[in-house]
């Protein structure tokens, strides 16, 4: 399971990021950060399909980064994460699950879009179409309380949203609904799988809202 040993590697990956120490601690990297990361991803899976049957494939980051990609970083992340999302390679226009740890916290949530314009574009409109809906299903989520809305803003949106309480959506160039917390004993639960399941299951409305504009956008892509 994820403990202490895990945040104690993702610092020293961050303060050593090189070869020869991710070789002589790549057996604590197994143990403590991959193999767990990968269980609780497939357990988390299994629940989430059993209860809401969305279809997602499970995908876990290596630490290995793109050599092609480094821009002066080091070999290897000091951050990894698992997602539950539809097949697509390109995850930016998909809604996806995820569970993440970092040297500094761990949390989950739900993402979309990843500045991609067009399908902002897509999910303003969809909200100006049914503002009242997508407020009762925003409601939803706030009063539950343990997510928060995030992603960059832009300095001026592109346009008036129709409410209250869409107008700080409409301000994102891409959306977060996250959970974080600082290292802790919770991260080390046996049930910990159960725990984000129920707390992703929360967040199944807004997934499949995000998924049909996703496969309208897709689909306006390729004609």
């Amino acid at each position: 399971m994820l403990d202490m040993k895990t945040q104690e590697f993702l610092w020293g990956i961050r303060l050593n990021n090189e070869k020869s120490w991710f070789a002589a601690n790549k057996p604590t990297y197994l143990e403590k950060v991959y193999n767990p990361m990968k269980e609780l991803g497939r357990e988390l899976w299994r629940l989430m399909e059993a209860e809401h049957g969305l279809g997602t494939e499970l995908h876990v980051s290596r630490i290995y980064r793109d050599a092609r990609r480094l821009h002066g970083k080091g070999p290897y992340k000091d951050h990894l994460w698992l997602s539950l999302r539809l097949g697509a390679k390109d995850w930016t226009g998909t809604p996806t699950f995820y569970f993440e740890i970092s040297p500094e916290c761990w949390g989950y949530g739900l993402v979309c879009s990843f500045g991609r314009a067009d399908f902002m574009r897509a999910f303003r409109a969809a909200v100006l179409a049914n503002p009242a809906g997508f407020d009762a299903m925003a409601q939803g989520l706030i009063d539950h309380g343990n997510f928060v809305l995030a992603g960059d803003e832009y300095k001026k949106p592109p346009m008036e949203a129709p409410t209250e309480l869409s107008a700080p959506w409409f301000k994102k160039k891409f959306i977060w609904f996250v959970h974080e917390e600082m290292w802790n004993d919770r991260v080390s639960a046996p049930d910990l799988a159960e725990q984000v399941f129920r707390e992703m299951s929360r967040e199944v409305e807004l997934y499949k809202f995000f998924a049909q504009i996703a496969a309208l956008v897709n689909s306006q892509e390729e004609k």
